[in-house]
């Protein structure tokens, strides 16, 4: 099976340009022996990839691109205007650091540009080893080359502990009653929802995953085990506001953690909205699983309204914005109760 990841890079947004990048979107006449474009300045995945630059050019006897890296020190490929675009492969054993698209043309040139698209190719029979297998009470789809999957298939566990650590709030707070909210904000496939769904304690589970991806492999597992659809998945990226975001996708992750898929300055494009758009309860117990590979202080405040009327705990993953959190929480009357490794734990009960 062949699946493709495309990244778009919008050419007035992300693109630079001495005739102005609004301009060049609309069509420019070259002046000058200079770069007419260049950008985007970000981090690409590793892979082989096919770069596509397609528009409009008339009155030009040279005009190319390449794509360069390390602040243009490392020339990855270069390709000649053919047919109305230009179209080259880079191969990249390593992620792209400062990945720079630059076009040139000559004096004289009519130069419009209308998109940029990086197109990578995968073959899922060979890159995925995806088997059914019976983990920690559940039948689950799982990928043994993911890292997260295959640590359950080999340990027989993920997470152990900050997953006890989440039901022993929610314990807490449900008095023995069935009558919680279970928020899993970065899904992946579905680990924390369905082991919530085990405790009989949540009247209604929702899974926000953003990768197409992880989130056909949550489907699966929601199809395995959750026959009364307790659980609600939704394929869409949470932030601060609503629209589109750039997504790396978690296909290919050269680390193997494929739960590793999160929000960047590149990538595919996914909707994004946020969660107080979504999910609109008051005075109720809910509890709270955010992991989104760095994007968490812009969830935050995207949930602030069903923070402040409902009684929740939260666990957060964080690496380097735990002061800035625990500031925006503590502001909105929430309480720092203890860290597991990189997983933090607030309430306001």
């Amino acid at each position: 099976m062949i699946t493709k990841e495309q990244i778009y890079f919008d050419i007035k947004r992300d693109m630079h340009s001495p005739y102005g990048s609004e301009n060049i979107s609309s069509g420019v006449t070259v002046t000058d022996n200079v770069t007419v474009m260049h950008g985007p300045y970000v981090q690409i995945p590793s892979g082989r990839w096919m770069v596509s630059i397609s528009g409009k050019v008339e009155n030009a006897f040279s005009c190319y691109a390449d794509v360069s890296a390390e602040k243009g020190q490392v020339i990855l490929g270069r390709g000649d205007w053919k047919d109305g675009k230009i179209l080259f492969e880079i191969n990249a054993k390593f992620p792209i650091r400062d990945f720079e698209v630059r076009f040139f043309a000559n004096s004289g040139a009519f130069v419009r540009l209308d998109e940029i698209v990086l197109i990578k190719d995968y073959d899922l029979s060979s890159d995925r080893s995806f088997s059914a297998y019976q983990r920690l009470g559940l039948d689950l789809i799982l990928d043994r080359s993911s890292m997260v999957d295959s640590a359950i298939i080999t340990r027989n566990a993920w997470e152990p502990e900050r997953i006890e650590a989440l039901l022993d709030l929610a314990y807490t707070l449900s008095n023995g009653q069935r009558d919680l909210i279970f928020l899993d904000i970065g899904s992946y496939f579905g680990l924390y929802s369905l082991k919530m769904a085990q405790t009989n304690m949540f009247e209604r589970i929702i899974a926000f995953e953003a990768d197409q991806f992880n989130y056909r492999q949550l489907s699966a597992n929601l199809l395995l085990n959750d026959p009364q659809s307790l659980i609600e998945p939704i394929f869409m990226a949470v932030s601060d506001s609503e629209g589109s975001a750039h997504f790396v996708s978690a296909i290919g992750k050269a680390d193997g953690n494929r739960g590793g898929a999160g929000i960047s300055t590149a990538g595919i494009i996914v909707a994004k909205n946020k969660i107080d758009n979504i999910v609109k309860e008051k005075n109720r117990k809910i509890i709270i699983k955010i992991d989104v590979e760095g994007h968490e202080p812009l969830v935050i405040p995207g949930m602030k309204e069903l923070l402040q009327n409902n009684l929740c705990a939260l666990q957060i993953e964080c690496f380097d914005s735990l002061s800035y959190i625990n500031s925006m929480l503590t502001d909105i009357g929430y309480k720092y109760i203890k860290t597991l490794e990189h997983d933090h734990y607030f309430s306001n009960f």
